[in-house]
């Protein structure tokens, strides 16, 4: 049986918004209770700490509401090979970061940035829709369309 002795982390900074990715080892941990990441700006992303045998606690500063949220994950769930790990602030509910396996954590990374775009999208055509006016006949017709039709006339 192998047991998995890496994997990786997926963090936003608290400081500067940036995502990095970050391999983690069981090794890290051997002699030491605490780690620390660091974002290549400098903040302070995470301290990881292993209190009793097999858990691991997460102290993650937040990028929503500047606190710092506590998340206790079993061992099991941070070396397992198809399982990720949500790291989110509990008061707003978005995400801060993600443990698992390399090939899952970058899937969800990229769909969750595949659902900003596209929210991102609808805000902005749910804002242009907001700024159509409406012609004599009350048709809505969009600012540049309604200057083109001054134009012709």
């Amino acid at each position: 049986m192998l047991i998995a002795t890496e994997t990786m982390l997926a963090m936003h900074c608290p400081a500067c918004g940036k995502l990095e990715f970050h391999h983690l080892s069981r090794f890290a941990f051997s002699g030491r209770r605490m780690l620390k990441i660091y974002c290549s700006c400098g903040s302070l992303k995470v301290i990881i700490e292993t209190r009793k045998k097999g858990i691991y606690w997460f102290q993650v500063p937040c990028i929503t509401c500047e606190n710092m949220h506590l998340h206790t994950v079993p061992g099991r769930w941070l070396w397992q090979e198809q399982q990720v790990t949500e790291l989110f602030c509990p008061e707003i509910g978005i995400e801060l970061g993600y443990i698992g396996p390399a090939a899952l954590v970058s899937q969800l990374i990229a769909e969750d940035e595949e659902y900003l775009l596209s929210e991102i999208l609808a805000s902005l055509i749910e804002e242009e829709c907001f700024q159509e006016g409406q012609g004599e006949d009350g048709n809505k017709i969009k600012g540049r369309q309604a200057s083109s039709l001054r134009e012709e006339s």
